[in-house]
């Protein structure tokens, strides 16, 4: 057990606002509404970073910014 490294992980929903709605189908009628304000991602970007948090995913769902962290995790042997 030589340098592994362990990981922490969690998730955030954030409520964003959004600039002029942009709507999207595809050929299968799937649709995807999304054009958040910059400053607010980045936002909750910083602020994550902030608590030593590395973005691994982020996705827009239903006004929110669902975003995935992560960050060694202190183990204690």
């Amino acid at each position: 057990m030589g340098n592994e490294e362990f990981w922490e992980y969690r998730i955030t929903r954030d409520r964003i606002e959004l600039k002029e709605p942009i709507i999207e189908c595809d050929m299968k009628g799937v649709c995807l509404v999304h054009e958040p304000v910059e400053e607010e991602v980045i936002r909750v970007l910083n602020r994550e970073g902030e608590d030593g948090w590395e973005l691994v995913e982020l996705a827009y769902h239903q006004g929110e910014l669902v975003c995935i962290w992560k960050k060694p995790k202190e183990v204690i042997i």
